[in-house]
């Protein structure tokens, strides 16, 4: 924990130095701000590890405080826009301004599914009643939120098994806007 804590602080550390040299240097915004996103991961998972040593904080359990953790994410789509900017300006970024902020998109949906459904389990308890009627009258609903219930848990662990490939392709997509960036 001290050493993430160590290397948190670092990260963040470097990332308020960049931001002061120049604050209206485009770069220097994205790269403080990129270094903030990365700093979080191990500053987050430090405190978390301090405060439960017993609660992974990478896994569907989490709660809402510890679905903080997954703000570090939104480095990946900054590491991107970083590679856009950096050496030079590529020209969609000039040519779309706005269109910069929808690479945030899929990970803002992420951090949000997350923090929203931070119960991997949900279960729907039908409906009480003591009539037979009502409970027949019922039945379809009933059946019809067992299932949307069970859809959502689906796409709970579906989404937390297999985002990590999103992020593998922002890494892909930035290792290229940079390379086309020095040509």
């Amino acid at each position: 924990a001290i050493l993430y804590l160590a290397l948190g602080a670092v990260l963040l550390f470097l990332g308020t130095v960049i931001f002061r040299d120049n604050i209206r240097s485009r770069v220097n915004r994205v790269t403080a701000l990129m270094l903030f996103f990365a700093g979080l991961g191990p500053v987050f998972a430090a405190v978390g590890a301090t405060l439960d040593p017993r609660t992974a904080l990478a896994t569907s359990t989490a709660t809402f405080p510890y679905s903080l953790f997954y703000l570090w994410e939104l480095f990946f789509p900054q590491l991107l826009l970083f590679a856009c900017v950096f050496p030079v300006e590529h020209a969609w970024v000039a040519r779309y301004p706005r269109a910069r902020h929808l690479i945030f998109v899929p990970h803002l949906f992420h951090f949000l599914w997350l923090v929203f459904f931070a119960r991997p389990s949900l279960r729907w308890s039908g409906f009480a009643s003591d009539s037979p009627f009502l409970d027949t009258l019922l039945l379809p609903l009933d059946v019809l939120m067992r299932l949307f219930t069970y859809s959502l848990n689906l796409l709970f662990s579906i989404h937390l098994r297999f985002f990590s490939f999103i992020n593998l392709l922002y890494i892909a997509a930035a290792v290229w806007a940079l390379r086309a960036g020095y040509r």
